[in-house]
């Protein structure tokens, strides 16, 4: 498989068109995703790999392309885990379009890797079910996660957003000029946040953390919901991804207006 560089990233479009549900493939083509694209032949692809934020592994074309079959394996095994592993990744998704690629990997794979199969949730917006926004307390800041607070090396928990920000886009001024997210501030600390993780035209993909300490007090639907907030206001359409006993997520996405459109699995490798 052959490694493209960036300015060839939108030779690969066509071979992923099956990922509607993955917003990380075209935030990748696009160059707003730390990742890298390989593919059987450079000027007519049929088969390609993504590779993304160093643990997820999208596959698409054709499953039975001979050149694939030779190279992927030792590409994951060889490079792809390791790498993973030195980041300090506990797993690796690899995401698959079809029952045919499904069967492919299995083949390709089981010989070599525990697979495990891992259910996951895909949402979009649904204004109908926007809820009214709920004030926090007092004593708490909601703040835009913008390159003032990024700058404010004061905050606790700085270093840990610093690091999620890092993790999918290209730097810190790419998710300030492309990116959003708002957090929530209490006694110095940033305490919950929610911020687009993946970006492509105006649909943007969403995560959230909350502090341990600040968790069960309603913060990360208050951040969720100023996100999508500033999609409605600024022509943004939010989706949302999560595994499916993720259930604190799934409590988050559907009481902030998200509906689940699509159950899907990945194969799951532990590292």
């Amino acid at each position: 498989m052959n490694a493209l560089t960036k300015d060839r990233y939108s030779k690969a479009g066509s071979v992923f068109d099956g990922y509607h549900h993955q917003l990380i493939v075209s935030s990748v083509i696009d160059g707003n995703t730390r990742g890298e694209i390989y593919v059987d032949d450079i000027e007519d692809p049929k088969t390609g790999i993504i590779h993304g934020i160093g643990f997820e592994v999208l596959c698409s074309g054709d499953p039975e392309n001979e050149l694939f079959q030779q190279a992927f394996p030792d590409l994951l095994v060889n490079k792809l885990i390791p790498n993973a592993r030195t980041s300090g990744m506990p797993v690796i998704n690899i995401y698959f379009p079809s029952d045919s690629w499904e069967w492919a990997l299995q083949r390709l794979l089981s010989d070599r890797l525990e697979l495990a199969v891992v259910k996951k949730r895909f949402y979009t917006f649904d204004p109908a079910n926007c809820p009214p926004r709920k004030e926090i307390q007092a004593h708490c800041k909601l703040k835009r996660i913008d390159e003032s607070l990024l700058n404010d090396d004061s905050l606790k928990n700085r270093d840990t957003l610093l690091q999620w920000i890092r993790m999918s886009w290209l730097s810190v001024d790419d998710f300030a000029r492309k990116g959003v997210g708002y957090c929530i501030l209490e006694d110095g600390r940033i305490a919950s946040w929610c911020l687009s993780v993946f970006a492509s035209g105006n649909r943007l993909e969403f995560a959230l953390f909350t502090d341990e300490l600040f968790r069960n007090r309603g913060y990360a639907k208050r951040v969720s919901s100023a996100c999508v907030a500033y999609c409605l206001e600024n022509g943004g359409f939010p989706l949302w991804v999560c595994d499916d006993n993720n259930i604190p997520s799934i409590r988050v996405a559907e009481e902030t207006g998200f509906s689940k459109t699509l159950d899907f699995h990945v194969l799951q490798v532990k590292l």
